[in-house]
């Protein structure tokens, strides 16, 4: 949405105005990949033997998914997921028709939200990594600037399998840092920072727990109904959780340790 070079100030009212305010970012992305797929210069030729109620049914299922990471609606989307398989109760994976368009659909819109958010659900090293404030900028042709030897070799494993050019940077932008970049941009504006986007008053561990409970449990709840195979994922989500009050607690104890000896 932003102009090359920088700036984009005028690209990106154009796409507030074009989306209507609406799902702004999501719409943008899955028009641009659609754009892309259907280029008369591409070579891709995706839909040869499709017929034209099979595209138009896969392209309206894409953007129903696409749109759905919209965190705007995942209330909204979530209830009614959470409606339906009340429904059916224990018997998901049998009530549940995948030959039923809705039925489908529905799965898979909330599937592709819990692949979205759902790092917390990763093994506990992984997601802890996820969790913290990390990132790392280097120039390609600067590997000496790159801290520990096994970024070192991510660069040298890059030049030979992908042959980067010298001008790329490799950079690792990590959730929360995300976040707060959006809370930084939103100070500038004048506005209030967004939940989670202000770096100055979130604590990550608090919050982790908080999103934990509020958000992921909530989603992978009625889906491991309709998917057993999730069941793995809500118990390495309570394993997460477990770690992340650890965490707290031994912080806070440290914390009681250190005004006890001043």
């Amino acid at each position: 949405m932003t102009q090359t070079g920088g700036g984009g100030g005028p690209a990106v009212v154009f796409a507030l105005c074009r989306y209507n305010n609406q799902s702004v970012n999501e719409n943008w992305h899955v028009a641009q990949a659609f754009g892309l797929l259907n280029r008369e210069d591409g070579d891709l030729a995706w839909d040869e033997e499709w017929t034209e109620d099979q595209i138009f049914k896969f392209r309206k299922l894409c953007i129903s998914m696409v749109l759905a990471t919209d965190m705007a609606r995942h209330f909204e989307l979530l209830g009614k997921f959470k409606a339906r398989v009340a429904e059916c109760d224990d018997a998901c994976t049998d009530a549940y028709d995948p030959a039923e368009s809705k039925d489908r659909e529905s799965v898979l819109v909330m599937a592709i939200k819990a692949c979205d958010i759902g790092t917390q659900g990763k093994k506990w090293k992984l997601a802890r990594k996820w969790a913290t404030i990390v990132q790392v900028s280097a120039c390609i042709t600067h590997p000496r600037l790159l801290p520990t030897p096994p970024f070192l070799s991510l660069i040298r494993l890059m030049k030979r399998r992908r042959r980067i050019q010298k001008s790329w940077k490799l950079t690792f932008h990590f959730l929360q840092e995300e976040f707060f970049s959006q809370g930084d941009k939103e100070k500038m504006l004048g506005m209030l920072p967004s939940p989670l986007c202000d770096r100055e008053a979130v604590d990550i561990v608090k919050s982790q727990i908080g999103f934990i409970d509020a958000v992921l449990f909530p989603l992978y709840e009625p889906l491991s109904k309709v998917l057993p195979e999730l069941k793995s994922v809500l118990a390495q989500l309570e394993h997460s959780k477990s770690m992340y009050e650890q965490e707290l607690a031994t912080r806070r104890q440290n914390s009681r340790e250190k005004s006890k000896t001043r």
